[in-house]
C-alpha cells in the first residue's frame, strides 16, 4: 500500500487537506480521502463555519459528507467539534485537540 504525502493548503479562511492512497494487493481499497473547511474568525479566539470530506473511514451513503464546526483556542489549545451529515443521513461527530508549541 502506498500513501501519498497529504498536501495542507491555507490561505484566507480555507483549509484543505488531500491524501491519496493506493492499494497495489487489492485496488478496490485504493481511495482519494479530502477534508476542507470554510471557515470565519469573528473573534482572535474563535472560529466557525463549514467543513466537506470525503472518506473510506466513515461508512455513510454519501460519497460527501458536509457539515458544520466551531473551534476554540484558549492560550495555545484548540478544541474543536466537527458535524457531518445532518438531515442527509446518520451524523456523524467529530472531535479534535489540538495545541502549538
Amino acid at each position: 500500500m502506498l500513501t501519498a504525502p497529504v498536501a495542507h493548503l491555507v490561505e484566507a479562511g480555507r483549509l484543505q487537506r488531500v491524501e491519496v492512497v493506493v492499494d497495489f494487493d487489492d485496488a478496490s481499497n485504493s481511495f482519494f480521502y479530502d477534508w476542507s473547511e470554510l471557515g470565519f474568525t469573528p473573534l482572535d479566539w474563535l472560529r466557525f463555519g463549514v467543513a466537506l470530506q470525503r472518506s473510506r473511514v466513515f461508512m455513510t451513503s454519501l460519497d460527501f459528507q458536509r457539515g458544520l464546526f466551531v473551534a476554540a483556542t484558549i492560550r495555545f489549545v484548540t478544541v474543536s467539534l466537527y458535524e457531518f451529515n445532518i438531515g442527509w443521513a446518520t451524523p456523524t461527530w467529530v472531535g479534535a485537540v489540538s495545541t502549538i508549541f
